[in-house]
């Protein structure tokens, strides 16, 4: 017992050695990456599938990080409020805590200083911090120092080798000492012979292993042989007589079978089949039914059906783990997915290179921004859509050019990698316009593969042809999602109604209109109270919300970037935390920050100063509409420049000389109020 429990604990010892090797090997792995991406590529810091690490160095975080600690840090430009983030600047790198957000720029503060920093960008910002490990520095430096860990691997191989050494020697004596008494204890194995009759499969040969007394091992493995012997004699091939199989056959349906004995025996059985007995059994099937079958088999696995590809898709990305801020924010997931689908095909599926990844998504991103959010320099008021391709073509270049400009590592192929990136997205820009607009299969396969064959040399005609097959499957896929995405947000109850607004061809109120039967014992003005009012008219401001945005994305897709829409939002909600962040996080999306003008009653503009101030420095646009008899005073005069328009009566000039400067050249002689169904309109 006590051989055993020894034996046990260096089983126990060895596999807890194997463990540590293989953690420190992993460890010693990730620090040579380090090292090298940082004193050979010439980087400024890791990437490791997106995340990086830091040490930090002061206090400044305290008590939420102290210095000595190590950070993980998720590589991503998009940071929100109260999010810690690690930003670079003048060379160095610091980790602070975001207190304002505006239109790209960002004001952060360490926890334990009392000033804030200045304003970085948002190309300064590495990432999110997602892990904070405690005083892992100091581990970092003495612990899991590369020489240290290359001598514990050495150390814990050298101790787990001896071990196991010990343990070979020990087996081998046990062995011989087993064998010098040229005996096997307690056990004797007879084959007797057995014929078991099988339905359509000629006869078995089984064997039966009976435990009997010890016996010398010699005398055992002589008469193994005999018995052999014995039944190759007395078997004749494929022939079994009828009354022997019938004892047999009653004799088995008397004895319940033993599964056990079935298994010991299963390596003794023999099994003869004739040809003829093959035959005779079998079923004919006519060969073209047979080539029939395969070839549909074929078709059903080569062509899963599309209607099950997109269920699959859709199944995915709303199994995310993120929660979407709003449709936008999930359709705009789902094209970065397409786009990323489509480069692996042009790619070829091949593993991405170093820098591949991260230049990929730089150009990603800014692709993404010109083609749907309008980030492509200044705004021009001659754009018509057919200028798109050539605008986020240019775009598209200058980026690679200020990449490759910005590099100081030591890849000598950086550049040519950026240049085969931007090839791809040059070429992607082309053929979604050619997916979006001609219909004609044929047509569009022909514009494809001439497009293609001007981005990619030397493809051949097959290998063009299945790229243009995945290609358009993966599009049509994606396409089919979003339009299933947007038609989930359609509802009969609630339809949005668009106003234009004097003056303005580009602005568009927008309103939610009800389908909602009354009985006719309420009156108008309560029905119209009620829905305007309280409760029921906050819920109606986040439906408002949630349809506009819908409208919003489809522009988007479009191409028609100068629509502003005006709606009206429930003044109570401004006083409801819950509500308000609620309704505002749904608005969180940049292109909908710029292009929806939130409609604010002058008296809701002043209650809630403090509320409206900080969603101005989020990046919200709003509008001052003011009702018959209001009043600015001095001390709200100021509160007004957080607005973009004024909609102001041309009767009420005291309201127009109190205006500010900047707002005076944007107001609006529009009733408003009435186009939107506000109570209190003309």
């Amino acid at each position: 017992m006590g051989m055993e429990k020894r034996g046990l604990f260096k089983n126990i010892i060895n596999i807890l050695l194997d463990i540590l090797m293989v953690l420190f090997g992993i460890i010693l792995l990730i620090s040579i990456y380090n090292n090298v991406q940082i004193h050979i590529l010439g980087n400024k810091y890791s990437s490791f599938f997106g995340y990086s690490n830091f040490e930090v160095q002061t206090g400044s975080m305290e008590p939420t990080i102290s210095a000595g600690d190590w950070i993980i840090v998720k590589q991503t430009k998009n940071v929100k409020l109260d999010d810690i983030i690690t930003y670079e600047k003048e060379g160095e790198f610091i980790t602070h805590r975001v207190l304002e957000a505006y239109r790209g720029t960002y004001i952060t503060k360490g926890d334990a200083n009392n000033s804030k920093d200045e304003a970085i960008s948002q190309d300064q910002i590495v990432g999110t911090v997602v892990k904070i490990l405690p005083g892992f520095g100091i581990i970092r430096r003495t612990l899991l120092n590369p020489v240290v860990l290359v001598a514990l691997i050495i150390t814990l191989y050298l101790l787990g080798y001896a071990l196991k050494g010990n343990k070979k020697e020990n087996k081998e004596s046990f062995l011989q000492k087993f064998f010098d008494t040229k005996t096997v204890p307690n056990k004797k194995i007879k084959i007797k012979k057995k014929v078991v009759v099988q339905p359509v499969v000629e006869e078995k040969v089984a064997t039966e292993v009976e435990e009997v007394k010890e016996e010398p091992i010699a005398e055992k493995i002589e008469e193994v042989e005999e018995v052999q012997e014995e039944v190759v004699e007395d078997i004749p091939e494929n022939v079994v007589e009828e009354d022997e199989i019938n004892e047999e056959l009653a004799s088995a349906l008397e004895e319940p079978v033993d599964e056990e004995d079935l298994t010991k025996t299963m390596y003794f059985r023999m099994v003869n089949v004739s040809k003829e007995d093959l035959n005779s059994n079998s079923i004919e099937v006519p060969q073209q039914e047979v080539e029939e079958t395969i070839e549909e088999t074929k078709e059903v696995e080569e062509e899963k059906p599309e209607n099950s590809e997109v269920a699959d898709k859709i199944k995915l990305i709303q199994n995310r783990r993120k929660k979407y801020k709003n449709i936008i924010d999930k359709i705009i997931y789902i094209k970065n997915e397409e786009l990323n689908e489509i480069l692996e095909i042009l790619n070829n599926n091949d593993r991405y290179k170093v820098n591949e990844s991260s230049i990929k998504d730089e150009i990603q991103k800014d692709y993404v921004d010109g083609k749907y959010y309008n980030y492509c320099g200044n705004v021009n008021v001659e754009y018509n859509g057919k200028n798109m391709l050539t605008r986020i073509d240019a775009e598209l270049k200058a980026k690679g050019d200020a990449l490759i400009k910005k590099y100081k590592g030591n890849d000598s192929n950086y550049g040519d990698k950026v240049k085969k990136f931007v090839n791809y997205y040059l070429l992607i820009n082309s053929l979604e316009e050619y997916f979006r607009k001609d219909e004609d299969t044929k047509a569009k396969r022909d514009a494809y593969s001439n497009k293609i064959s001007k981005h990619i040399k030397d493809i051949s005609d097959f290998e063009l042809k299945n790229m243009i097959t995945k290609l358009l499957k993966v599009q049509r896929v994606y396409a089919s999602v979003v339009n299933h995405l947007i038609n989930e947000q359609a509802s009969t109850t609630f339809q949005l109604e668009f106003s234009k607004i004097n003056g303005h061809k580009n602005l568009i109120g927008a309103d939610l209109n009800h389908n909602i039967q009354f009985s006719k014992v309420y009156s108008d003005y309560i029905v119209k109270k009620t829905y305007n009012d309280g409760t029921v008219a906050e819920d109606k401001s986040i439906i408002l919300v949630n349809l506009l945005l819908v409208e919003v994305l489809k522009d988007m897709y479009a191409g028609d970037f100068f629509k502003n829409y005006i709606i009206p939002i429930a003044g109570s909600i401004y006083s409801k935390s819950t509500k308000m962040e609620r309704t505002f996080n749904i608005l969180g999306d940049e292109y909908a920050k710029k292009n929806i003008i939130i409609l604010l009653e002058y008296t809701d503009l002043v209650e809630n100063k403090k509320v409206l101030k900080a969603l101005k420095k989020d990046g919200f646009r709003f509008a001052v509409v003011f009702r018959y008899g209001d009043e600015i005073k001095d001390k709200d005069q100021k509160m007004l420049s957080i607005c973009d328009y004024a909609f102001v009566d041309k009767k009420e000039t005291n309201i127009l000389n109190s205006l500010p400067e900047e707002l005076k050249g944007n107001v609006i002689n529009d009733d408003i109020l009435k186009k939107l169904n506000v109570d209190g309109g003309k």
